[in-house]
């Protein structure tokens, strides 16, 4: 779970969830901003694209209905968002990604 960079303290996992479309994110204990760091957005963007390409290339190449397509996209999305919070890290400071 992301620590607060400003006051220390452990973000639930449903205030990481509620946050985790944020660019900023509020500390519900000290209510300062917090920023994600530049290494995990890095990160975190080929966490979440990677295997969704890979399912589209699996598409390709397996004999899948749409209904098998769009229920495994699903099950991938809720497996990301759900492992999310647990790899997520905040820094004081909004910083470039490259």
């Amino acid at each position: 779970m992301p620590v607060c960079a400003h006051c220390g303290r452990t973000w639930s996992y449903g205030t990481t969830l509620k946050n985790a479309y944020h660019i900023t994110k509020t500390c519900p204990f000290c209510g300062r901003e917090n920023y994600d760091s530049s290494a995990i957005t890095l990160a975190s963007i080929l966490y979440f694209t990677l295997p969704i390409g890979i399912i589209f290339i699996f598409q390709l190449l397996v004999d899948m209905t749409i209904k098998q397509f769009f229920g495994l996209l699903l099950f991938l999305i809720v497996v990301m968002l759900g492992i999310y919070p647990f790899i997520a890290k905040l820094s004081k400071e909004r910083v470039p990604y490259w």
